[in-house]
This record gives C-alpha cells, sequence and structure tokens, in this order.
C-alpha cells in the first residue's frame, strides 16, 4: 500500500516539476529517487514491524498452547491452578485427567503422523464434550488434563461419561478408540487443589489398568478385522491355518498351553502387515527388490504389536520370527535351526502349505501332492527336517482317509 501510495505521489509531483521549465532534469531525477527510496523504506520498516507482531503473537500463542491440537499446554493449565487456589469464587472446582488408549499402537503400526491425527481427534472430542468455560490442555504425549470451575463431582462424572460416550460414537467399524478417565473434586478452601489433582491422576491410572487390557484385546481384534477387510489376509485362509495347527498340534503331542498359543500365534503371524502399504501387499505380480525390503518390514511391526499389547507379548518371539529359515537364510534375524522357536518352526510349514495350494495372483495352485513334495524338497533348508515328515504323513494320512 505504502509503495502505491509513493508512485502515485511520485507521478503527481513528477508531472509538476515537469510544467517548471526552470528545474534541471538532474535535480528532477534526484527528487524522484529520493521519494522512492522514502517509500521503499517505510515499505521495509511496515513488513518488518508486521513480521514482528506476528512472530511476538505466535510466541505468545506457543507459550500457553499446544501447537498440535490448540488445546492449552501443560504450563497454562498449571498456571490456572495456582490461581485457582487463591480464588474462591470458582468453588467447587473439579479436575478431570484423561490418557487415550492405544497411542503407542497406533505410532507403531500407521506412523507418528496417524498417531497425532487420532491425538487431534480426541481433543476434540473432549472440547465437545465439556462448557465454553472449561480450562482445557494436552497434559502429556496422550493424556489432557481439564479445569471445571463451579462443578460438583457429579457433574464432573457426567462430563466424563459424556467424553466416553462420545468416543464410542466416533468408533470406526475396524478401529477401537477410547479414553481412561480419573476425576477429583476440591469442594472447599481448605482442600489443596494440588492433592486434587493428584487424586484425579491416580483414579485414572487405576481405571486405566482396568481398562487397559479390555483396550488392548479390542485394538488387536479391530488390527485383525481390518487385515481381513483390506484384503490382506483372507479369513477363510486363518481359519484354515487353524484347523491344520489343531490337527498338527495333537499329532505332535503339544501341551494345552501350547496349542493355545499355536492358535494365538496363528491369528496374529501375520497382523504385521497392517502397517504396510496397500499397493505392496496386494500387488499382483512379484515384488521388486525394494518392496520385498518393505514388506519384511511386517513381522518387525507384529512383534512390536504383540510386545505393547501385553496380552500377547509372549507370542511377540514367534511373530517375528515365522520367517527364518531352518539354514539361517530367512529373515529378519537369519536364525537357524532349534534356534528358530518351535511355534515358529511349525507356522511357516502350514502358512506355506496353505499358499502352495491356493492360487496366488502370481502363481496357480499346486496339487497337494505337489505342495508335499515342494515341503519334503526344502527340508533342512527352509523348513524344519524333522517336523516336515511328521506334517506330510498327516496330510498323507488324511487324504487316504
Amino acid at each position: 500500500m505504502l509503495l502505491i501510495m509513493a508512485w502515485v505521489a511520485n507521478t503527481v509531483i513528477f508531472s509538476y516539476i515537469l510544467e517548471i521549465p526552470q528545474i534541471a532534469p538532474y535535480i528532477v531525477s534526484q527528487i524522484i529517487l529520493l521519494l522512492n527510496a522514502i517509500g521503499l523504506i517505510q515499505l521495509f520498516l511496515k513488513e518488518q514491524r508486521n513480521e514482528i507482531e506476528r512472530r511476538s503473537d505466535q510466541i505468545a500463542y506457543l507459550t500457553f498452547h499446544n501447537e498440535l491440537t490448540g488445546l492449552y499446554n501443560r504450563a497454562y493449565f498449571e498456571k490456572k491452578i495456582q490461581e485457582l487456589t487463591k480464588n474462591n469464587d470458582c468453588l467447587p472446582v473439579s479436575l478431570l485427567i484423561g490418557d487415550m488408549n492405544g497411542l503407542k499402537f497406533i505410532n507403531d503400526v500407521f506412523g507418528h503422523q496417524e498417531g497425532d491425527n487420532w491425538l487431534k481427534r480426541i481433543a476434540i472430542i473432549i472440547q465437545q464434550s465439556c462448557r465454553q468455560n472449561d480450562i482445557i490442555a494436552r497434559w502429556g504425549g496422550d493424556e489432557f488434563a481439564v479445569i471445571l470451575p463451579n462443578t460438583d463431582k457429579e457433574k464432573a462424572l457426567s462430563i466424563g461419561q459424556k467424553i466416553s460416550a462420545a468416543c464410542n460414537s466416533n468408533q470406526e467399524e475396524d478401529v477401537f478408540f477410547s479414553i481412561s478417565l480419573g476425576v477429583a473434586t476440591e469442594n472447599d478452601s481448605e482442600t489443596d487443589l494440588h492433592k486434587v489433582l493428584t487424586e484425579a491422576e491416580r483414579l485414572m491410572y487405576e481405571n486405566r489398568l482396568m481398562e487397559g487390557k479390555k483396550a488392548r484385546l479390542a485394538f488387536v481384534e479391530a488390527l485383525g478385522r481390518l487385515l481381513h477387510k483390506k484384503g490382506y489376509e483372507s479369513k477363510e485362509h486363518v481359519e484354515r491355518l487353524e484347523a491344520l495347527a489343531e490337527e498338527f498340534a495333537l499329532v505332535l503331542n503339544l501341551s494345552r498351553e501350547n496349542l493355545n498359543n499355536l492358535l494365538q500365534a496363528v491369528n496374529l503371524h501375520d497382523i504385521g502387515k497392517i502397517g504396510i502399504s496397500e499397493d505392496i501387499v496386494l500387488k499382483e505380480s512379484r515384488l521388486n527388490e525394494s518392496e520385498w525390503s518393505v514388506m519384511k518390514k511386517h513381522v518387525e511391526i507384529g512383534y512390536r504389536l504383540a510386545q505393547v499389547s501385553g496380552e500377547f507379548a509372549h507370542l511377540a518371539g514367534v511373530i517375528l520370527h515365522h520367517h527364518e529359515w531352518w539354514n539361517g537364510q530367512g529373515y529378519p534375524e537369519g536364525l537357524k535351526g532349534k534356534d528358530i522357536p518351535l511355534l515358529s518352526r511349525i507356522i511357516s510349514i502350514l502358512h506355506a502349505f496353505d499358499v502352495m495350494t491356493r492360487q496366488q495372483p502370481y502363481k496357480p495352485a499346486l496339487t497337494i501332492n505337489e505342495a508335499l513334495n515342494e515341503l519334503s524338497l526344502r527340508a533342512g533348508t527352509q523348513f524344519d527336517p524333522a517336523l516336515v515328515p511328521v506334517f506330510i504323513d498327516m496330510i498323507s494320512d488324511k487324504i487316504l482317509k
């Protein structure tokens, strides 16, 4: 704007000067240059002032706000706690602490960007469930805190229930979305608000312990459904593996505990594929070297999922090593022989047999006898040479019957 004004002024003055013949052209040009310089300096100073103001506003905003969610941050929350300890006009004051369930799952499977999207979603849910004068903050990594002024315990609990209900209503078919909450209230000036905060935290952690197992199981089940829905692994494939696993476990005389673990591992062995690009998992031709390198990461993703689930942590090693080869040429760690977990060796045989006898996008199905012959040829290289003959006998007997 200043530059335009300077140009207009220059034009007017220049037109006027031209009508005065006594003024030398040199003086005219110098006056014009001076006016232009003044205009440019004013423009530069204006832009600098605007930039300084913008940055000052941004710094002021970030001092008390969380950049990702737009909520207040912990510093502002603690500042308000300090202020409220000296202000009895807001009594009763309730504090609500919430911990989002499943963030580590999301980060491990889909990456931190998707985890950030979940955090933004939960932030919106809390904002929509609370009132305009409630103070909502992102308290930590996956934790949120709310100050509820002039709110008794009953009302605070109803707000917490509203948040939980909103999470449930935001469930997608294949995603489990929840938050563990803790609520505590300061009813009079004699109560230390910091102790109320500690009590709210304690109740939140207590609820998280009770709800955590359920949330983790639900999340793993949701990922399994998503795996089937995306076509990464068919439900029929898993059902066939389960049936083969039960038969093979009986022939091998596995304990009931090992059988249960085997059946669980059969269901989860490829769950890490959920973290691999659809373009790679569903590619109808053979993967190139770069794509294969990415695909092999699914065992590590599955391993991390099992580890953080708690409930399936004991199966993490089985999931990680079900693509190892007897001769050490497999992945991801190149284990060989009996260093490979027994259940991983079993799943390797079951999976290979089922895949070979089913039509693949880039390979026709083998007959059962052809598949058994292939297993026999690979015994001692890819597969356990002691387990393969037992499996072949089991399938052969089944065919005869």
